[in-house]
């Protein structure tokens, strides 16, 4: 027979109440899509300046789990320290939000591409242990000392690896 599951109901000393974080995530999956919220410069990366990037303020819906990127009173943006470029090769850098649930937690990490004449990004994981979408895929030329705009593509748009938070729900007029 069907499991029956209703939900969001607060505990009382009679009847005691627990409700997952993965049934909120189910819940939350039901009504909304996966991806960054609005687009504009929603999680936005840009260079940084030196060997860095910053991505902007925003939020997005990683599986039903969410990740928020606010400001903290030391700036608006997220910096994220990239590594040494390669002094021979130029690579491909991926900047990703990260769902894992061992970690049991959503942040924002750079995949490293591996120096070659002609770059490839480094793929996504996606798994039911780890869960990434793309932000940006970012140019590290080779003895780079630091990034600039041209270096960074934005991702959030790509549909296959990232796209925009979307509805799920569609009202019926007549």
């Amino acid at each position: 027979m069907a499991r029956l599951w209703y939900g969001h109901f607060d505990s009382t000393p009679e009847d005691e109440r627990e409700l997952l974080a993965e049934d909120w995530a189910k819940y939350i999956r039901a009504f909304i899509t996966d991806g960054v919220r609005n687009g504009g410069t929603t999680l936005q990366v840009e260079s940084g300046g030196g060997m860095s990037v910053k991505i902007n303020p925003g939020i997005a819906n990683v599986q039903g789990y969410i990740l928020y990127v606010d400001e903290d009173g030391n700036g608006p943006c997220y910096d994220v320290p990239m590594p040494v470029s390669n002094p021979s090769l130029p690579r491909i850098d991926r900047i990703v939000l990260r769902l894992s649930m061992p970690e049991r937690r959503i942040y924002l990490a750079v995949k490293t591409g591996a120096p070659a004449a002609t770059p490839e990004p480094p793929e996504l994981t996606r798994t039911s242990d780890v869960y990434e979408f793309a932000l940006a895929d970012v140019t590290v030329p080779r003895a780079a000392v630091s990034l600039v705009t041209s270096n960074v593509v934005d991702q959030r748009l790509n549909q296959n690896l990232c796209g925009l938070v979307n509805s799920l729900v569609s009202a019926v007029y007549e």
